[in-house]
C-alpha cells in the first residue's frame, strides 16, 4: 500500500528535491490559520509549493516547522521549472492560427515547460541573460498569469507603457482567474534588473 501524501508531505527527505519556486501577487496572510513562506519581490512574492505527478500543495511554516528547516532552507533547495520560449508565430502554429507575418512580431512568450506556474521562469538569472540579449538587454515584461509573462521591446513612452497597463488590467478582470492573475502592473527589464515599469 502507498503512502498517502500527508506521510510523504511531512517528510523533509521525502520532499526536498521536488520544490519548485513560484510568484505570485503580494498576499495578505495575517489573518490566515496557515501562512506560505514569501519572500518579496517588488509588488510580488516568490513562494514555494511541493510538486509531485500526484499532488501539489504550498508550503507554509508550519510545513518548516514539521521538518525543522528553515525557509531559507526551503528556498535554496526550490528550483525553477526548465524555461521554454516561444514566438508569436510559434504559438500561432499551435493554435491553427498561423500567418507568415507573425514571425515578423518581436515579442515572445516566456514559461516553463510544464506551463504551469510558469512567472517564475524570471527568478532564472541565465534565462534571463539570454532573453534580455534578445532585446538589448531592455525590454518590458508584460504578466499573463500566473503561468506566463509576454516580452516585447521597451516602450520609449509614458503612453505606450500607460496602454500596456490599462490592457493588462482589464484582461485580468474579463479573461484570467482570480487566483491565477499576478499583476496589473507591467515590469522593465533592464541591464539584468528588474523594475515597475
Amino acid at each position: 500500500m502507498s503512502q498517502c501524501p500527508f506521510e510523504i508531505i511531512l517528510k523533509w527527505e521525502s520532499v526536498k528535491d521536488n520544490l519548485m519556486l513560484c510568484l505570485r501577487a503580494k498576499g495578505d496572510y495575517d489573518n490566515a490559520m496557515v501562512r506560505p513562506i514569501t519572500r518579496p519581490l517588488l509588488d510580488l512574492e516568490q513562494y514555494v509549493r511541493i510538486e509531485f505527478e500526484e499532488f501539489t500543495c504550498v508550503v507554509t511554516y508550519e510545513l518548516c516547522d514539521a521538518w525543522d528547516v528553515s525557509p531559507a532552507e526551503v528556498f535554496k533547495h526550490a528550483k525553477v521549472e526548465d524555461p521554454v520560449t516561444l514566438t508569436f508565430g510559434q504559438i500561432a502554429k499551435l493554435t491553427g492560427q498561423y500567418s507568415p507575418e507573425m514571425d515578423a512580431c518581436p515579442a515572445v512568450l516566456l514559461s516553463t515547460r510544464s506551463h504551469r506556474y510558469g512567472a517564475s521562469v524570471i527568478l532564472n538569472d541565465e534565462y534571463m541573460a539570454e532573453i534580455s540579449a534578445i532585446f538589448d538587454h531592455r525590454m518590458i515584461l508584460i504578466p499573463s498569469s500566473v503561468h506566463e509573462w509576454f516580452v516585447v521591446p521597451e516602450c520609449d513612452t509614458k503612453e505606450d507603457k500607460a496602454f500596456l497597463r490599462g490592457m493588462v488590467k482589464a484582461i485580468n478582470n474579463k479573461e484570467v482567474a482570480p487566483e491565477d492573475r499576478l499583476s496589473d502592473n507591467i515590469y522593465l527589464w533592464k541591464d539584468g534588473k528588474l523594475s515597475v515599469a
